[in-house]
């Protein structure tokens, strides 16, 4: 089976529209360039980088993002990969996020629109995050359904408001 015919990846293409519509209201007149998925692709595979905007000014920022179903926002949590296998505590997204922002957000059921979004400032959430170790922040992971993964997960409402760039609670 090929990565297009995965559950995840048909999920991801049906947010796509829904993500650029925060961004197009979020960051006027900017363009939107994605990142294929591919090893060949040194932002995405080494740095968590999905996706480049460039501002009405020609300047780009370089983001992350993570789009759930409908059936995890009940949670109203930040979720981020903490090990890619928790049993060898191989490390994941969290520990090479080179992104400038993080969209966060959750589709409604028939994806005609987000329930609730974030948009972070990924250097704050790092600093915020920077005095707790390693062992403290896996102790708060939980396992990925269908993977040997992990994922940090943090209450949105425990995000100070400095990292939050823009957000639809």
């Amino acid at each position: 089976m090929s990565l297009e015919d995965t559950k995840e990846f048909k999920h991801h293409i049906k947010t796509l529209p829904l993500i650029d519509n925060v961004y197009k209201t979020i960051w006027s007149n900017s363009k939107i360039k994605r990142f294929e998925y591919s090893a060949n692709i040194i932002l995405d595979k080494e740095y968590h980088i999905d996706t480049e905007i460039t501002l009405q000014n020609g300047s780009k920022i370089l983001g992350q993002e993570k789009c759930l179903s409908a059936e995890f926002s009940k949670y109203q949590t930040f979720t981020t990969e903490f090990y890619q296998n928790e049993s060898t505590k191989e490390k994941g997204e969290f520990f090479n996020l080179a992104a400038q922002f993080y969209f966060h957000g959750y589709a409604n059921k028939d994806y005609s629109d987000l329930t609730h979004w974030y948009i972070f400032r990924v250097l704050d959430l790092m600093l915020w995050l920077e005095y707790m170790s390693e062992q403290k922040l896996a102790y708060t992971t939980r396992p990925a359904g269908g993977s040997r993964a992990s994922f940090l997960y943090i209450p949105y409402r425990d995000i100070p408001e400095q990292i939050i760039v823009a957000k639809k609670p």
